[in-house]
């Protein structure tokens, strides 16, 4: 009977550390995939900050203001009855 008491304990005590084991495994893998999803959580507002500004830069680009800027800064012109004057730095 001892035996038999001694042999039950000892499967019981193995059966309790391979769940002690299964648990911590699946812990610390559960605590992995957190992090992970909190880091691309971070990654997607980062990402939808930088959409939200090329989105700005975008309309800024397409607005007459801008066209406007580029023509009389890189191109020279000038609007209709403004006189264009170019100076001319000496050396």
């Amino acid at each position: 009977m001892a035996k038999n008491y001694r042999r039950a304990l000892i499967i019981f005590a193995i059966f309790l550390l391979y769940i002690t084991f299964h648990f911590a495994q699946s812990y610390v893998y559960y605590l992995d995939r957190q992090s992970e999803l909190k880091n691309l959580e971070q990654e997607v507002v980062e990402l939808q900050e930088t959409r939200q500004d090329y989105k700005e830069k975008l309309e800024y680009a397409r607005s007459l203001e801008y066209v406007e800027k580029v023509a009389r800064e890189q191109l020279g012109l000038v609007k209709e009855g403004e006189t264009l004057i170019v100076v001319i730095e000496e050396e």
